[in-house]
């Protein structure tokens, strides 16, 4: 799929509100694609706050120039009283990776696609459009921490440009990039299982799987089905990295031709690395660095180049994480607060307990499970529990609380993050310990009770 091949078609685009379908949107339009009709399930007056909220990282100047393109009396726009009109006579239709998940898009979308009309997702336009070399890194857990450490560690090594983009909610997409990059610049991606599924022929040049957990199982038949999904990535891949400590990695690896296993703590050596060197607590994190500069030598092997082992040193030193993910927000009455809430899995919170089981703590559960199950996590908290290092278990509302209400737990149910924020008063460390843990196991947390705040002006830091 090329630019001119886009030409032409009768192209639409469903969810033009959001991170997605704004970007795809955005760009065609701005490199004179006309024949697009774009959908979005809202009411019209409702579009700009929805756009707003679905794209949070964008820049006042950023949103003024996208809501230019939007608000274009020529751009074709279906909204909720005629939305997906005319999709059946569509040559190609772009969708948001979760399109399946709302019952408004059936039975039109499903019928286009039955009767052969392409669907696409905005990394078939990153994979087919860049002129670099790609990186997809897909993974139950981990992948957007490699991902970002990997751009990090290119933007601060590597002689050509790096760009960074994908289901990796903490950065803007780059797809008006695509246009300035070249042959030696470098585009990293985080690919989803959702995004995974309609990959088709598009493919990676470096493919990295950072571990195959159970995951999203209420959208799959099987964990089979959902681990070959991810197995996709390495498709047409010059270089595939695997990770040999994982059990289900390493079962289904069979269907993949001379791998390379990144979870080997050798690879410090070769970079003149230190594990001290890393700021990020907890080894998964060690493995998400074993990843990054793996993917970093195959590429220094692809093209012989050499890195400056001064700066990549600087550069591991100087990650600092991402956001929701082991995050620490603050400190309140003694109580280090960390954000996690990117843990949507019971394998990421107990990743997560054992980053800080040195210290006494409380957690924060709940909102709904994704199918996985919770047999380990319910085993590993409640030891803890007996042991007196985890002093409290609290619960949001969801699929999670009630079934916490059937393990041997003592558990305390609150209704959203301000009655907890309540709770921090000057003698909460004796009961809570040390740290609170808001790793919830479970989705939907961040659009049901954050709601367009965060968690530090809920504990006001």
């Amino acid at each position: 799929m090329q630019l001119n091949q886009l030409r032409g078609l009768n192209i639409h685009i469903v969810g033009l509100s959001g991170a997605e379908g704004s970007a795809i949107t955005e760009f065609l339009w701005n490199n004179d694609i006309r024949s697009i009709t774009t959908h979005d399930f809202c009411e019209e007056k409702e579009f700009v706050k929805n756009f707003v909220k679905f794209n949070p990282n964008l820049s006042a100047q950023e949103r003024k120039q996208k809501l230019a393109v939007f608000k274009n009396p020529e751009l074709t726009k279906h909204f909720k009283d005629s939305y997906l009109e005319g999709i059946e006579n569509a040559d190609l239709i772009f969708v948001g990776q979760a399109w399946y998940k709302y019952e408004f898009n059936f039975p039109k979308i499903a019928d286009a696609q039955k009767n052969g009309i392409p669907l696409k997702t905005i990394i078939n336009l990153y994979l087919d459009l860049f002129p670099g070399t790609t990186i997809g890194i897909t993974g139950s857990n981990g992948k957007t921490t490699v991902s970002s450490l990997t751009h990090h560690l290119f933007k601060n090594t590597y002689p050509g440009k790096t760009y960074i983009a994908g289901n990796i909610d903490s950065e803007t997409q780059s797809l008006n990039s695509l246009t300035e990059a070249s042959s030696n610049d470098v585009l990293v991606l985080e690919i989803s299982n959702r995004q995974l599924k309609l990959l088709g022929d598009s493919k990676v040049d470096i493919a990295a799987i950072t571990n195959i957990t159970e995951n999203h199982l209420d959208e799959h038949d099987s964990f089979e089905e959902y681990a070959m999904g991810k197995i996709k990535i390495c498709q047409g891949a010059t270089h595939v990295l695997l990770n040999n400590k994982d059990e289900a990695t390493l079962k289904y690896s069979t269907h993949i031709t001379n791998p390379t296993w990144f979870n080997n703590k050798e690879i410090l050596k070769e970079f003149m690395l230190e594990r001290s060197d890393l700021a990020l607590p907890g080894e998964h994190n060690v493995e998400n660095l074993y990843a990054a500069l793996n993917i970093l030598k195959k590429l220094s092997e692809e093209n012989h180049s050499q890195y400056d082992v001064h700066k990549l040193k600087q550069a591991v030193q100087s990650f600092r994480g991402v956001k929701k993910r082991l995050q620490s927000i603050g400190t309140k009455n003694g109580i280090e607060i960390i954000n996690d809430l990117s843990s949507t899995t019971p394998e990421s919170t107990l990743k997560a307990i054992d980053a800080f089981s040195e210290k006494t703590f409380s957690i924060v559960l709940g909102c709904k499970d994704k199918g996985s199950s919770y047999t380990q996590l319910i085993e590993r908290l409640t030891e803890l529990q007996k042991r007196g290092a985890l002093k409290h278990i609290f619960l949001l509302p969801g699929s999670i609380r009630e079934m916490m209400k059937n393990t041997p737990l003592a558990t305390t149910d609150i209704a959203n993050f301000e009655e907890l924020a309540d709770m921090l008063t000057l003698d909460a460390q004796e009961k809570l310990g040390d740290i609170l843990l808001i790793s919830p196991s479970g989705e939907k947390v961040i659009s049901v009770h954050l709601k367009g705040t965060s968690l530090k002006k809920i504990f006001s830091f």
